[in-house]
């Protein structure tokens, strides 16, 4: 459901910018609905290291399971805790995931 493995992504790739809902299609000046897909979900290694990437919701400090990428700009990326993400931009349901990331 539009997951795609994305290895050799570290930390410092991940943007921290509020993500937009909504992007201004240039050409007719009209708004469209951003959408975001799951690029990559974070090994249980990756969960367990020293300093794991966190959350990007700035009340959240839990560590982030999953990173999202926007399909209007594919460089605007962002990383999200299983709870956290249940936001409108990146709802994912448990049941795509492995035992294991639950």
């Amino acid at each position: 459901a539009g997951l795609r493995a994305s290895h050799g992504m570290s930390s410092e790739d991940i943007t921290n910018d509020e993500p937009s809902d909504a992007v201004v299609d240039e050409q007719e000046g009209e708004e469209s609905e951003e959408k975001w897909e799951v690029i990559k979900v974070m090994t249980i290694d990756e969960l367990k290291e020293d300093s794991p990437a966190t959350c990007f919701n700035e009340s959240c400090t839990t560590v982030a399971a999953v990173v999202y990428q926007g399909t209007e700009d594919p460089s605007e990326t962002y990383r999200y805790c299983l709870d956290c993400q249940v936001r409108p931009i990146c709802t994912i349901s448990l049941q795509y995931m492995s035992p294991s990331h639950r």
